[in-house]
């Protein structure tokens, strides 16, 4: 599983590089990003990523996702308990 959260790491980041029209796709990518920095422990990126994908998102189309993945940060412990 890490070899593919690691690929997938990858990818979003050359998503980004390469270039996304839409805000809402960039919004997206970087949720996915906060995600998968959480999994990995690093919280401070994650809360990064999470705050660019708040501006990027100015329709609130990810707003209730966003919200999910901010109470998973606040309860690591149960994002934990998620990945056994």
């Amino acid at each position: 599983m890490e070899h593919n959260m690691n690929e997938a790491e990858r990818m979003l980041k050359d998503a980004l590089e390469i270039g996304l029209k839409q805000d809402h796709d960039k919004a997206a990518v970087k949720l996915n990003l906060a995600v998968v920095a959480s999994a990995k422990r690093k919280t401070k990126l994650a809360k990064a990523l999470l705050n660019d994908c708040k501006r990027l998102d100015a329709k609130g189309v990810l707003k209730k996702d966003i919200k999910q993945v901010e109470a998973a940060l606040r309860s690591p412990q149960q994002m934990r308990m998620r990945g056994r």
